[in-house]
């Protein structure tokens, strides 16, 4: 499914059901695949969330768009338009570096 996020298409998908959330964030020239075969056996039990960031993927955005603060709001953006009010967030080479800027930034909504 698409959201629409700060006036982008951005790719999201969401599979699986529990009481806990886990929500992706890949790597700087990753997309959502990178993740399948990880979360697919924790959708058991948990709900999983990945979605393509600003320029990767399905997720098309100007260059120009592309930002450190613009990678870490769509964290929060994607979120909220997902029903998520507090998650564990994951994240792999540069999608690291985004998932713990968003963690110092709003603490409280990670676990």
């Amino acid at each position: 499914m698409f959201l629409d996020i700060d006036g982008n298409k951005v790719f999201t998908l969401s599979f699986g059901a529990g009481p806990r959330t886990i929500l992706a964030h890949s790597g700087w020239i990753g997309n959502f695949e990178d993740w399948i075969a990880t979360l697919a056996p924790l959708s058991e039990r948990w709900r999983t969330v990945v979605y393509d960031h600003r320029g990767c993927g399905e997720t098309v955005v100007a260059p120009e768009r592309i930002s450190h603060e613009a990678l870490v709001d769509d964290v929060f953006r994607v979120m909220d338009a997902m029903g998520i009010e507090r998650c564990v967030l994951a994240g792999f080479s540069r999608g690291a570096v985004t998932a713990l800027r968003a963690v110092l930034h709003r603490p409280e909504r990670f676990d």
